[in-house]
């Protein structure tokens, strides 16, 4: 099973925490990484490894350094060119 947006992984950000999540579903399009770990394995052990290299990560930031990554991913020059990605993919995919 996949998180279509994940509310909780926004939710965590807008409130200054930073997150570890798995790769599967679309919040791995807003996550930033300078303040999120995304992991693609089921063992513990790389769960683990995660916690503590975004624990590192995040070390010396606010809470408001946390919550300022969450704007820029929704931002209208931030969607306008996921859009545009978007659409530059559908058309490759549908040109050929």
């Amino acid at each position: 099973m996949a998180e279509t947006f994940f509310l909780g992984a926004a939710e965590a950000l807008a409130a200054g925490r930073p997150v570890v999540t798995s790769d599967r579903g679309a919040h791995t399009s807003f996550l930033d990484p300078s303040v999120t770990e995304i992991v693609s394995q089921d063992d513990p052990l790389t769960w683990a490894r995660a916690v503590i290299d975004v624990m590192h990560r995040c070390e010396g930031l606010t809470a408001q350094d946390i919550q300022d990554t969450l704007p820029r991913a929704f931002s209208p020059e931030e969607v306008a060119d996921a859009y545009g990605r978007a659409y530059e993919a559908a058309i490759s995919v549908h040109s050929r």
